[in-house]
C-alpha cells in the first residue's frame, strides 16, 4: 500500500504540469448569454411597410368658436308682479257738491228755479196750484212739445272720488347685445391605425388611416345679464266724478204757441202751467282719469349671469396617407373625412339682485336652467405627421392637424349659444409596429 501511494504521486506532478505551464483555454459561454448587437443603419422604417401600424398618445384640440347670446328671466310680468309685492297701502278720498240750482221738492207750491228756466209762485198759486209766474230761456233748451208741455233742467250735484296706491314702480331696461364669445379648446387622447401600403412608387407609398379622437372642453362667464332696472316711490291715482242731472215735466193743457223765450212775472197775467212739475228723472254721468304718481328714486336691481358649456367630442377620420421614408424618419401627409359626434351640456344660473337706499345688494330671486344634446357634424381634414424610429418596432409620434366643419345650436333657459367647429389638433405619442 506504501508503494502504491509512492507511485501515484509522482504520475499525478507528471500529468498536472502541461496544465499550468500552458496558456489558459478560452471560456465556454452560451449563446444566451450573449449580449445582442444591432447594427445602427438596422433601425430603420424601409421594408417594413407590410405590417399594420397602431398609434397613440395625447391631443391638445382647436374644438371651435363658441357665441353665447345671453337672455333673461326677468319679464315685464314678473316685474308688474314684484311690483305688487312691493306696494305699501293706499288712500280714498271723497268730495262732494250741492245742487246748481233749487229746483225745489216735487210736490207742492214752490219756487222752483232751473237752469233753462223757473217755475214760481203767483198770488193764487196755494189756491189753484197753477202760476202764471214762470219763464224759460229758449225754446230748444226747455223743449216747448206742441205747446203743451214744457221740460226744465236743473244741476242736481255731483260727487268726486279719489283713489291713490302706494308703492314702488320698476323702470327695467333690458340690453339685447348682452353675451359672449370664445375660443373653445380642450385636450383628450387618439388612437390612429394605418394599413400596410396600398400602392408604392419609387419616391413614396401610400396607405389608409383610420382614426378616433376624443377631447374634452368647458368655458364659462360670469357677469352681468341683460336685466337691469330703476325703482322709484310712487303710483298711481284715479279720480271719478259722477254728476247728477235733474229733469222736471210739466204736462199743462194747452197753453199755445210762445215765443222762442218766454219770461212771465207775478204781477202780470199771461199763460198758466202748473206749479208743481208731472214729473222728474235724475239723470247721472260718470267721468274719470288717472296717472302716475312722481316720486324719488329708491333703488336699484340687476342681474348676474353664470353661463357654462361642456364639450365632448368624439372624432371618427378616415382617408389616404401618403408617405416618404428617410432610415429612422418617416413623415407623411394625409387628407380625408371626418365625423364629428358633440356631446354638450349647458348651465345658466341668473341671479336677481336689488339695493334699497345705496345699501349693499341683496338677493331677491335666483333661477337655474339645464340643458343637453347630442349633435353629429360632417367636416374634412388635413393632416402632417413624422416618425422617428426607436427600435425596429417602436417610433415616437408627432403630428399637426387642421379640421373644417360645420356648426351647432342649443339653448339653456332663456339664453341661446351656437358652436362652430374648426381649428388645429397638435398630437404627440408612440406608433408600433406589428410583426
Amino acid at each position: 500500500m506504501y508503494y502504491l501511494r509512492a507511485l501515484l504521486l509522482p504520475s499525478l506532478l507528471v500529468f498536472s504540469l502541461p496544465a499550468f505551464s500552458a496558456e489558459p483555454a478560452p471560456p465556454v459561454v452560451s449563446s444566451l448569454d450573449a449580449p445582442t448587437q444591432v447594427p445602427e443603419d438596422s433601425v430603420q422604417f424601409e421594408g417594413d411597410e407590410s405590417n399594420w401600424r397602431l398609434t397613440g398618445g395625447y391631443q391638445w384640440r382647436q374644438i371651435g368658436t363658441v357665441n353665447f347670446q345671453s337672455g333673461t328671466h326677468v319679464t315685464n310680468g314678473f316685474l308688474r308682479q314684484w311690483e305688487r309685492r312691493l306696494r305699501r297701502g293706499g288712500s280714498s278720498s271723497r268730495s262732494s257738491t250741492g245742487p246748481g240750482s233749487d229746483y225745489g221738492p216735487f210736490k207742492g207750491a214752490v219756487d222752483r228755479f232751473y237752469r233753462d228756466g223757473y217755475v214760481r209762485q203767483d198770488g193764487n198759486s196755494e189756491l189753484t196750484g197753477w202760476t202764471w209766474f214762470w219763464g224759460y230761456d229758449n225754446v230748444g233748451d226747455s223743449q216747448l212739445i206742441s205747446g203743451t208741455n214744457v221740460l226744465f233742467h236743473a244741476d242736481g250735484g255731483s260727487v268726486t272720488q279719489t283713489t291713490r296706491s302706494f308703492g314702488e314702480r320698476i323702470t327695467p331696461n333690458f340690453d339685447p347685445n348682452t353675451g359672449w364669445e370664445s375660443d373653445l379648446t380642450g385636450s383628450g387622447w387618439f388612437l390612429q391605425l394605418e394599413t400596410p401600403e396600398i400602392y408604392q412608387s419609387d419616391s413614396c407609398l401610400l396607405t389608409l388611416d383610420f382614426s378616433y379622437s376624443f377631447a374634452q372642453a368647458d368655458d364659462s362667464r360670469q357677469g352681468p345679464g341683460a336685466y337691469s332696472g330703476r325703482h322709484r316711490e310712487g303710483g298711481r291715482y284715479r279720480t271719478t266724478t259722477t254728476t247728477t242731472t235733474v229733469e222736471d215735466f210739466y204736462n199743462n193743457g194747452d197753453i199755445g204757441i210762445l215765443p222762442s223765450s218766454y219770461q212771465g212775472t207775478f204781477a202780470g197775467q199771461g199763460p198758466e202751467i202748473r206749479n208743481a212739475p208731472t214729473s222728474r228723472t235724475f239723470l247721472t254721468t260718470t267721468t274719470g282719469s288717472g296717472g302716475p304718481l312722481p316720486g324719488r328714486l329708491l333703488g336699484l336691481s340687476t342681474t348676474l349671469l353664470d353661463e357654462r358649456l361642456e364639450v365632448d367630442l368624439h372624432t371618427l377620420s378616415l382617408g389616404p396617407n401618403v408617405v416618404r421614408e428617410w432610415k429612422r424618419l418617416r413623415l407623411n401627409g394625409s387628407v380625408g373625412l371626418a365625423l364629428n359626434i358633440v356631446d354638450w351640456k349647458a348651465q345658466l344660473t341668473e341671479t336677481l339682485l336689488a339695493s334699497r337706499n345705496g345699501s349693499d345688494f341683496v338677493v331677491v330671486e335666483e333661477w337655474t336652467a339645464r340643458n343637453s344634446g347630442t349633435d353629429v357634424v360632417p367636416g374634412i381634414y388635413l393632416d402632417a405627421a413624422a416618425n422617428y424610429a426607436l427600435t425596429t418596432r417602436w417610433s415616437l409620434f408627432a403630428s399637426g392637424r387642421y379640421d373644417w366643419a360645420g356648426g351647432l345650436s342649443g339653448s339653456v333657459g332663456p339664453s341661446s349659444f351656437s358652436l362652430d367647429l374648426g381649428g388645429w389638433t397638435l398630437m404627440g405619442g408612440l406608433t408600433f409596429v406589428f410583426p
